[in-house]
């Protein structure tokens, strides 16, 4: 019916609220790549990559076209983050406890 609802629902089974992720992101595309560039509110400034793939058996050869793209703008593997905003946030706000 409503957010106040949903969030009721969701709170009876036991979930909690979590802090807000505000991010501004500008998107450009070429050819089957995206760079989104995104400004995270308390963490900085971030560069998501994505190329979308047909199947599974593209995932090892998009995945070195995006590190080659990386190499090309200064970075490398050592520079990639598998980690949410949401998580980081999290650390950052409360440290290891998060």
């Amino acid at each position: 019916e409503s957010v106040e609802t949903g969030t009721e629902i969701f709170t009876s089974l036991g979930f909690f609220t979590v802090p807000a992720v505000i991010k501004h992101r500008q998107c450009l595309h070429l050819d089957n790549v995206t760079a989104c560039l995104d400004s995270v509110e308390d963490l900085g400034d971030f560069l998501e990559l994505e190329m979308v793939i047909a199947d599974a058996s593209e995932k090892e050869a998009a995945l070195n076209d995006l590190i080659a793209l990386l190499e090309k703008l200064g970075y490398g593997r050592e520079d990639l983050l598998q980690t949410s905003y949401l998580s980081m946030l999290q650390k950052k706000r409360f440290g290891d406890n998060a």
